[in-house]
């Protein structure tokens, strides 16, 4: 072991989030000792949170899949569903869910097939289009919303609504996170 490598059982220099567990204690010091800006705290911060988004992701996809969406499908409906109108741009849509312009055209495209969203001509530019909601997609949601904020409400179920509210106010806070749309209002 060379003298950079922390032993079995250390713990990181810098601070490290409350209640940490030991093995996670353990491996925060190792990865501290690989380079002097790591910084345990932002480390476990980003683990915790891709953990989070994971376990998130992974029971939405499970629910999703009894009405053959993906969550990226899912997210453009509800995208369009939360629109005055029900119509976006393309363009708008890939700001909304922070996706790539080519990411949102292949859901599109996907949706189109289903039959839960057209391509409209945009009323005032013509090269332009818009992409509207089906009343296809529009049952589907509602048929199917009793389910999805069920499942919503127990992924958080263990949060108290001043944590969940610290908890949106702190995630807004990550470089990115905010699409440009809602960071226009503040």
């Amino acid at each position: 072991m060379d003298e950079t490598t922390p032993e079995a059982g250390a713990t990181p220099r810098k601070p490290v989030a409350p209640d940490t567990p030991a093995l996670e204690l353990e491996r925060l010091a190792l990865q501290e000792a690989t380079h002097p800006d790591a910084t345990p705290l932002v480390i476990q911060a980003l683990i915790w949170l891709l953990r989070a988004s994971s376990a998130a992701l992974a029971d939405q996809a499970d629910e999703l899949r009894a009405v053959n969406l993906s969550p990226s499908g899912f997210n453009v409906l509800q995208a369009l569903r939360n629109t005055p109108g029900r119509e976006l741009e393309p363009c708008e849509l890939a700001e909304r869910l922070l996706l790539s312009r080519p990411s949102v055209t292949g859901l599109i495209d996907t949706l189109e097939r289903k039959g839960l969203v057209e391509r409209r001509r945009h009323p005032l530019d013509r090269r332009r289009i818009r992409v509207g909601l089906t009343e296809e997609a529009v049952a589907l949601l509602e048929a199917h919303y009793p389910e999805h904020y069920a499942r919503q409400n127990a992924v958080f179920a263990a949060l108290s609504d001043d944590e969940l509210a610290t908890l949106v106010t702190l995630l807004r806070k990550v470089a990115g996170a905010t699409p440009g749309h809602l960071a226009e209002d503040r």
